[in-house]
């Protein structure tokens, strides 16, 4: 993958030990592909591929999987925090923070 972006969120005291990655790049095809891998850390996970018809498409994907992992403190009680982030420097709209 040409960009990605790795979350972890831990909190021990609730058992809490989440990874999520996100990736874009283009397949054997040359088409482009938005990976979203997630699981318990230290597991192979989940991935989940989608076909975007363009880069637009892709950006708009990506926004709004952040934006639903910056919720993640309500929904599960444990805040995604950037661990990496390659190619999206900085990441859309200022959200390469220490707490998403």
């Amino acid at each position: 993958m040409d960009r990605r972006i790795l979350l972890r969120a831990i909190d021990p005291e609730r058992n809490v030990h989440r990874s999520w990655v996100l990736g874009v790049g283009r397949d054997l095809l040359g088409d482009l592909v938005v990976s979203v891998t997630f699981g318990r850390t230290g597991t192979e996970g989940r991935t989940i591929r989608y076909a975007m018809a363009d880069e637009a498409s892709a950006a708009r994907f990506v926004l709004n999987a952040l934006r639903r992992r910056a919720g993640a403190e309500r929904r599960c009680g444990a805040a995604y925090r950037v661990v990496e982030a390659t190619g999206f420097e900085p990441l859309p709209h200022g959200l390469m923070t220490e707490r998403l």
